[in-house]
C-alpha cells in the first residue's frame, strides 16, 4: 500500500468565488476629528473606535436617503426592503461588514480652563480664567463639550478628547442584485455622513482613499460632481414616506463655500458661517441701533419667553414693539435648543428649553454641515435634508404635536413657522421665512 510523502506540503486550496456576490473593500480617512461614537454618549470607544454595527446603521439611514422613495410613499412596503437588506431582529442581513482600524490615531482635548494675565478696567493685570480652545476643532460645533458653570471655575479642567487622524477599513459582501442600493447608500454616506456623533455639524467626516475611489473632484467642480453623484444614485421621481429625511435633487439645497487648504480650514469656515447667522450677524446695539456683535438679538426667542414671564422686550434704539414676531424660528436648526437668560434678573437661574411635544421631544438638524476633500485643498459643503411632516398639518421641520416651551408655566405651545412679514423683521433672513433656506442664501452674501 503506498503512502503519500509527509515532506510534500499539502494542496493549495483555492475558495470558489461566487458570481452572484461582491466584495469590495473601502479605505477611509477620518479629515475632522471623531467625537463620541461609543458606549458612553460623548465619548469615543476606548478599544473599537469603529464599530461595524454603526456603520450598518449609517448606511440603512443613508439608503434610505436616497432609495427610500422608490415605494409609492409607502411606509410598510420601505420598511420590509431595508430589513431585508440591512436585517432586523427577526433575519439576518444581506450585507457582510468587516471593520479595520489603524492604531496610530491620536487624542485631542477640545476645551481646557487655564488661568492667564489679563487687564480690568483699571489697567492692571488680574488672573482670569478663560477656556483655550484646540486648534483642530470648531468651537461652536462642539458645545456640547463646553464646561458647565462649575467647571468654568476650575483650573486645569480638560473635557472629554477627540480623535485625530483615524483611519480603517471597511470590507463588505453583498449580493450582485444589491449593488445599486448599496453603492448608494456608501456614496452618500461619504459624502453627507461620517462615523461617530455629530456628523451633521461635520464631526468624522470621510475622504475615501483606496485604489478604487474615483478621483477627487477639484474646487471648481464640486458642484457639477455632486449633482452627477445626486442624479446616479437617488430614485428618479421619488415619493417618500412623510417623515423620512431625505437627500434631494433640487439644486437650491446645496451649497459650496470656498476652498481652504485642508479640511479642518473648510469646516471651520462654514461653521463659523452658522455661527454668524445665528448669533453674531443678528445682534444691535441698544444705544445706536447699529449691529453690533456684543448687542442684542434680533432673533425673536427671548423676547417671546420675556413675554411668557410678563417682561418687558428688550428691544434695539428704533425698534417698534409692534415689530416684535411672537415665533420661535430657529427650531428649523433641530431640537432641543437650550435658551440662558443670563442678563435678565429672575431670568438668569431658569433653564428654558424648546422642544418637541409627547414623545418626540428631540429633532435631529435637517441642516449638514462639512467638508468635501478635493483634488487640491477642501471645501465646505451645506446640505439640507427634505423632510415631509409625519402629519400633513404639521409645521414643516417640527416634530408631530408640534413646538412646547418647556420650563414655562404649563409648557405652553409655540410656533417656529414664519410668514413674509415676519421674516422681513428678522435681519438675517433679509424677507426669506424658510430658515434653513435663508442660511444657504447668507453663504453666498
Amino acid at each position: 500500500m503506498s503512502r503519500k510523502d509527509p515532506t510534500m506540503p499539502p494542496p493549495e486550496v483555492k475558495q470558489r468565488e461566487d458570481p452572484n456576490t461582491i466584495t469590495q473593500i473601502r479605505q477611509y480617512k477620518v479629515i475632522t476629528p471623531l467625537f463620541g461614537g461609543g458606549v458612553t454618549p460623548a465619548e469615543a470607544d476606548p478599544v473599537t473606535i469603529v464599530r461595524g454595527t454603526e456603520v450598518r446603521g449609517h448606511l440603512r439611514f443613508w439608503w434610505r436617503a436616497t432609495r427610500g422613495g422608490a415605494f409609492s410613499g409607502d411606509l410598510q412596503k420601505m420598511k420590509e426592503a431595508e430589513d431585508k437588506l440591512w436585517g432586523s431582529t427577526t433575519s439576518p442581513s444581506q450585507i457582510s461588514i468587516l471593520i479595520e482600524t489603524k492604531s496610530d490615531y491620536q487624542e485631542e482635548t477640545v476645551f481646557n480652563i487655564v488661568s492667564v494675565m489679563k487687564k480690568d478696567k483699571n489697567g492692571n493685570l488680574k488672573p482670569k480664567l478663560e477656556t483655550q480652545t484646540s486648534s483642530q476643532v470648531a468651537a461652536y460645533a462642539a458645545f456640547p463639550l463646553l464646561p458647565d458653570k462649575d467647571e468654568q471655575k476650575k483650573v486645569g479642567w480638560q473635557s472629554e478628547v477627540v480623535l485625530l487622524n483615524v483611519e480603517f477599513q471597511v470590507t463588505l459582501v453583498f449580493p450582485k442584485v444589491c449593488k445599486n442600493d448599496v453603492e448608494a447608500a456608501l456614496w452618500a454616506w461619504e459624502i453627507f455622513g461620517g462615523i461617530g456623533a455629530r456628523t451633521r455639524r461635520g464631526f468624522g467626516s470621510l475622504e475615501r482613499i483606496d485604489k478604487n475611489a474615483s478621483p477627487a473632484p477639484t474646487p471648481i467642480a464640486v458642484k457639477k460632481w455632486l449633482e452627477d453623484g445626486l442624479a446616479k444614485h437617488i430614485v428618479k421621481n421619488g415619493q417618500w414616506p412623510l417623515g423620512v429625511p431625505h437627500l434631494s435633487l433640487r439644486s437650491s439645497l446645496y451649497k459650496i463655500t470656498a476652498r481652504k487648504n485642508d479640511g479642518i480650514g473648510a469646516w471651520k469656515q462654514i461653521i463659523s458661517a452658522l455661527y454668524l447667522f445665528r448669533q453674531a450677524d443678528a445682534r444691535y446695539n441698544k444705544e445706536t441701533g447699529k449691529k453690533d456683535k456684543y448687542g442684542m438679538s434680533r432673533w425673536p426667542e427671548a423676547n417671546e419667553i420675556r413675554r411668557f414671564f410678563g417682561r418687558n422686550p428688550a428691544l434695539p434704539e428704533g425698534i417698534s414693539p409692534d415689530d416684535l414676531v411672537e415665533k420661535f424660528p430657529r427650531a428649523q436648526f433641530g431640537l432641543p435648543i437650550i435658551f440662558h437668560m443670563a442678563h435678565d434678573d429672575g431670568l438668569k437661574d431658569k433653564t428654558i428649553t424648546l422642544q418637541g411635544t409627547e414623545n418626540y421631544d428631540r429633532l435631529a438638524s435637517p441642516l449638514i454641515l462639512r467638508p468635501i476633500a478635493c483634488s487640491d485643498g477642501a471645501v465646505g459643503l451645506a446640505a439640507i435634508l427634505e423632510w415631509a411632516p409625519l402629519r400633513q398639518e404639521d409645521e414643516p421641520y417640527t416634530p408631530p404635536g408640534g413646538l412646547t416651551l418647556n420650563g414655562v408655566s404649563d409648557d405652553p405651545k409655540v410656533y417656529g413657522e414664519l410668514d413674509k412679514t415676519e421674516a422681513k423683521n428678522i435681519p438675517p433672513l433679509k424677507g426669506e421665512p424658510d430658515v434653513l433656506q435663508a442660511f444657504l442664501n447668507f453663504l453666498d452674501s
